[in-house]
């Protein structure tokens, strides 16, 4: 490792890791997506560090994160996301990873800030394990095939209920929904409305409005002919109903192979989206039986208080690149 150095990512050169972001997830993006996510979140500025190649100049890979507000023991504090961990396919097997990882932890550490959560993927949670971080749940896909979209009992809802959003300002009271006594992500108007930003997805909000107000939403994208239902929020049955009819009817009309929601399994979440129709893979292969793990670091009297599953309220919307 002393063939590297560890350099502090500024602020006007995320061009340093596009390049990475190809090489290691095959996504294509540019500095706007960037600027988005590492300076325009409302919760502060990212931090990152990369690892240069002493002689060739090149950079062999990037760990950092995010800050996000979280509601803790009922206050407001900022916690961190471990996201976009990456090391260059001519550098790996070097430690870099480790290297960066805990050079980034020290950091905190020593700013008094040191609580950052994750999700991890199938090579990356070994290691994390290793440098103490625990495992609370998993999440996994959710799916319903357009086959069985065209089973929809919401073919009745008046069209005239179920309406686009603007602005997120319009369903402000249904945006928080988590219990009090969690560990969860703050959802102000300002914060939901960067998250529902992000530049590589064309974000869509209907809402259902029952004869009081709004009862539910739903937040949504398209990629790779499928639809990718990323937030939701039923007050009650109808509302559910009507929203995931919607989407239903969209698969059909536009021949999507399937609706697919991402959340933790075995939980209220899960099962709403059960209720909705929405099937699980509960077998160790086939399509979308994958887990992901949500992991956090913290000193430790706080990772053992926390480290069971009531304790947190997690979702997809919490996720950095969904």
């Amino acid at each position: 490792m002393s063939d590297y150095s560890i350099k502090q990512l500024g602020a006007d050169e995320f061009h340093l890791i596009v390049p990475l972001m190809k090489d290691c997830f095959g996504m294509d993006v540019n500095i706007d997506y960037f600027r988005w996510k590492f300076l325009n979140n409302p919760s502060g500025p990212f931090l990152g560090f990369v690892a240069v190649h002493n002689e060739s100049g090149e950079i062999g890979a990037y760990y950092g994160v995010i800050p996000e507000t979280y509601r803790i023991d009922g206050q407001e504090r900022i916690v961190y996301q471990s996201c976009d961990t990456m090391t260059g396919t001519r550098h790996r097997r070097r430690g870099l990873f480790q290297l960066l990882a805990l050079h980034c932890y020290e950091h905190l550490r020593q700013q008094g800030k040191l609580f950052i959560v994750g999700f991890s993927g199938g090579q990356s949670t070994p290691g994390f394990i290793k440098f103490g971080w625990k495992h609370v749940f998993s999440f996994q896909n959710f799916f319903i095939p357009r086959a069985l979209c065209y089973l929809n009992r919401a073919f009745l809802t008046p069209a005239s209920r179920v309406a686009a959003i603007g602005d997120v300002a319009e369903i402000a009271p249904l945006l928080e929904k988590a219990p009090r006594n969690t560990v969860h992500s703050v959802r102000s108007v300002e914060l939901v409305r960067w998250r529902f930003g992000n530049p590589r997805n064309a974000y869509q909000v209907q809402a259902y409005k029952g004869a009081n107000g709004y009862e539910g939403y739903i937040c949504y994208y398209v990629e790779q002919n499928k639809i990718l239902l990323f937030d939701f929020h039923f007050l009650n049955g109808r509302s559910r109903r009507a929203l995931l009819g919607f989407l239903k009817r969209l698969a059909v009309r536009e021949g999507y192979k399937a609706i697919i929601a991402f959340a933790r399994v075995d939980s209220p979440t899960a099962r709403a989206l059960s209720s909705g129709g929405f099937l699980r893979n509960p077998f160790r292969k086939g399509p979308l039986h994958e887990q992901t793990p949500f992991i956090f670091f913290a000193d430790e009297p706080t990772m053992a208080r926390l480290n069971n599953e009531e304790s947190w309220y997690v979702e997809s919307f919490d996720h950095d690149s969904l």
